[in-house]
């Protein structure tokens, strides 16, 4: 997929974050060709996912209370990012076996200290085994939000150290974890260098789309 002077490789999934988005917006989107788009708030995806066309795919990305989650499985999450809690896995797998359904979800990795949401690498690990014995909520992988920079290139360390981490995993457990959600709009470029197999684009995108 084209994204200005870059090409995101076809194994990599760009999933348009539509925080800030209008309706008219998304659909400029979707007529671009992203499909795949990011929610952060369960009132937003109520409001707006009815009336989009059937071919868009639904991912999860924001910060997702244990409360929302029997409306929220209601409709069709592809993917649920931002799972950051074992309230939250426990609420997801309950709701999720009570509708017979198989909900794919991503630990939400807590790489920039000043953020409260997500796990620590060792709380990950100790969980693990615990995780795995759920049979609705089905963990992929892992995501990760790093600190804010001015300078992306400090990211890479926090983006190597995810992957090494999720190949870690992979080999102890014996379990495939094949998405690694890491990267926006300043760094993705990064991310995907080490091996960002998801990427959640936003301002960027919208950049690109005032410009043609």
């Amino acid at each position: 997929m084209k994204l200005q002077n870059t090409i995101i490789p076809e194994q990599v999934l760009c999933v348009a974050a539509v925080k800030y988005a209008t309706s008219e917006q998304i659909e400029n989107l979707i007529r671009d060709g992203f499909t795949t788009l990011g929610w952060s708030t369960a009132q937003q995806f109520h409001k707006l996912h009815k009336i989009l066309p059937s071919n868009c795919r639904h991912h999860f990305i924001g910060h997702l209370q244990s409360n929302k989650v029997p409306k929220l499985l209601q409709s069709e999450i592809d993917l649920i990012h931002s799972v950051d809690s074992t309230d939250l896995i426990s609420a997801l797998d309950t709701t999720a076996n009570s509708k017979s359904k198989i909900q794919h979800i991503l630990l939400q990795v807590r790489t920039d200290g000043t953020k409260e949401h997500g796990f620590s690498y060792e709380e990950i690990d100790e969980i693990f085994p615990w995780v795995l014995t759920k049979q609705a909520a089905v963990v992929q992988g892992f995501m990760t939000i790093p600190p804010l920079t001015d300078n992306p290139e400090e990211n890479r360390s926090v983006y190597k150290r995810m992957r090494e981490f999720r190949d870690a995993m992979e080999k102890k457990y014996q379990v495939s974890l094949p998405y690694l959600s890491m990267g926006m709009s300043d760094d993705y470029e990064i991310a995907i260098e080490e091996g960002a197999t998801i990427v959640r684009l936003g301002r960027i995108l919208f950049e690109q789309m005032k410009k043609n």
